[in-house]
């Protein structure tokens, strides 16, 4: 057998010097175009990590990426929320026209330019409400996507296509072409809710099922994120920023009553989210003391919306979580949940997330005064704070030199690791003429979430929480895990 695949390789060697020859008489082949002749299974190089810098604008974090053949560059939004990638096109109103489909200024994917371009058999999908605009439609098409100049998927690669029922000018001109989504792939989910980095990986065009991100907000220098915000690593991660043996891994609990409450209620569903249960949310003052825990468990009756999606009033506080009763997480009636914890990498998830209880005991621990309409005017201008996790609008001044006398906020994830968060990443400082040495507690409360009596069925873990961490995305264990970024001081309490 040996023999034989000698011979072969001799053969397709020599053929591929004639077959060079042939084209010029003047030029010997290399031996780089050589083994770009050779059959695939010469090459027996893995695929190594490859890694991308993140910049942050108002949406979250953009890196750009290239579509089709020949490429096209096309800026995208990380998104670990979303379930695919998806790239503005030229289609709309059952036609494809750039013209009508596309304002001009607005970037977008052009299919007809690519000659690796082909339609699926996918379903159109819709979403009557969507952050991004109503009416949200895609059409899944398919073609070749490189992440890196090195890690490039085959032409069959599915992702989204925009296909509004309106024309493009409706829609503001964004600083992106697409949303690249890195949400897990959880049983039960078909070929549509396949993210391209999945895709790539169940190819063997990545080094592993991993996908490693930090940030670079609390490090000294911008340099371990390429000089930029952020630093995503695709097939791995970078392991001189974290110690390995400190990497807590959370397996994705995703229920499906998740999308509900993580947005409005859309259908298709979506609750494929990087989530763990919340098992513990403290408040602790700088002199040590503990609050109660603000991670309560809650009937299934909580998950029953009323008119303005509101959970309908439930009157026992729920099971201490130590006990018997308490420790089963369950859908159905009379049973009680355990709230859970998502993450959140764009603009959805600044701030720093507690309930809607924990929010009013931080107003009273740090003597905070409500803003006037002016100053919250320009505190959601500034664009620091989640447009969906606000307070209901209403925002809290306390003087910036208080913050390291302020409290900080404790986090347990399935009843192991506490994660501490220091007061200096929830006081926010505002910008703008007059309000020199003001801050605002950037708390996020996610509305979708707060139950009838003041907790939460969920919080969202966004940059507030996770710029002092390590964080790595695993399609293979459907998990996600966190490490203390080295050289940052958390200030456990």
């Amino acid at each position: 057998m040996y023999l034989l695949s000698a011979l072969t390789l001799l053969a397709t060697i020599f053929s591929a010097i004639y077959l060079s020859s042939t084209a010029t008489t003047t030029t010997l082949p290399t031996l780089s175009t050589l083994i770009t002749l050779l059959p695939s299974w010469i090459h027996t190089s893995p695929p190594l990590p490859t890694s991308v810098p993140g910049y942050w604008n108002t949406y979250g974090y953009l890196f750009n990426i290239t579509v089709g053949t020949p490429p096209q560059t096309l800026t995208v939004l990380s998104d670990w929320a979303w379930m695919s990638l998806f790239a503005r096109s030229g289609r709309c109103l059952n036609t494809h026209d750039p013209a009508l489909c596309v304002a001009p200024g607005q970037t977008f994917y052009n299919e007809t330019a690519s000659t690796s371009y082909s339609p699926t058999a996918l379903p159109q999908l819709q979403w009557p409400t969507n952050l991004f605009c109503p009416q949200f439609t895609v059409d899944y098409i398919s073609d070749t996507i490189c992440l890196t100049p090195s890690l490039c998927t085959p032409p069959s690669t599915t992702f989204q296509a925009s296909h509004f029922p309106f024309s493009g000018d409706w829609i503001p001109i964004q600083p992106f072409t697409g949303i690249f989504g890195m949400a897990p792939v959880i049983p039960g989910l078909n070929q549509t809710f396949h993210p391209v980095f999945y895709q790539a990986w169940k190819a063997g065009r990545t080094a592993s099922a991993q996908i490693g991100w930090n940030a670079c907000a609390d490090l000294p220098s911008r340099t371990p994120c390429l000089d930029g915000d952020a630093k995503f690593v695709f097939g791995g991660s970078d392991t001189s920023l974290y110690d390995e043996e400190q990497m807590e891994w959370y397996p994705t609990v995703a229920p499906t009553w998740l999308g509900q409450e993580m947005y409005a209620p859309i259908q298709p569903p979506i609750y494929n989210f990087w989530s763990a249960r919340w098992t513990g949310g403290w408040i602790v003052t700088a002199e040590g003391g503990w609050s109660r825990d603000y991670a309560v468990r809650f009937p299934a009756g909580a998950l029953v919306r009323g008119e303005e999606g509101r959970s309908m009033p439930f009157d026992y506080p729920g099971p201490d979580i130590t006990s018997e009763e308490g420790k089963g997480d369950g859908e159905g009636e009379g049973e009680w949940i355990t709230p859970l914890a998502v993450l959140d990498d764009d603009s959805e998830g600044l701030g720093v997330p507690v309930t809607a209880n924990s929010y009013d005991e931080m107003i009273r621990l740090t003597d905070a005064v409500q803003a006037s309409p002016e100053i919250a005017a320009a505190i959601m201008a500034q664009g620091t704070s989640s447009p969906t996790g606000s307070h209901t609008g209403e925002w809290y001044l306390v003087e910036c030199a208080r913050a390291e006398s302020l409290p900080s906020l404790v986090y347990e994830l399935d009843h192991r690791v506490n994660y501490t968060v220091r007061p200096e990443a929830y006081v926010q400082e505002i910008v703008g003429e007059g309000v020199e040495g003001l801050c605002y507690l950037n708390l996020n409360v996610w509305k979708h979430s707060i139950t009838g009596n003041g907790d939460a069925t969920l919080i969202s873990l966004g940059l507030g929480f996770l710029k002092g961490l390590y964080v790595v995305l695993d399609y293979e264990r459907v998990a996600f895990g966190l490490a203390p970024l080295r050289g940052v001081d958390r200030g456990e309490v």
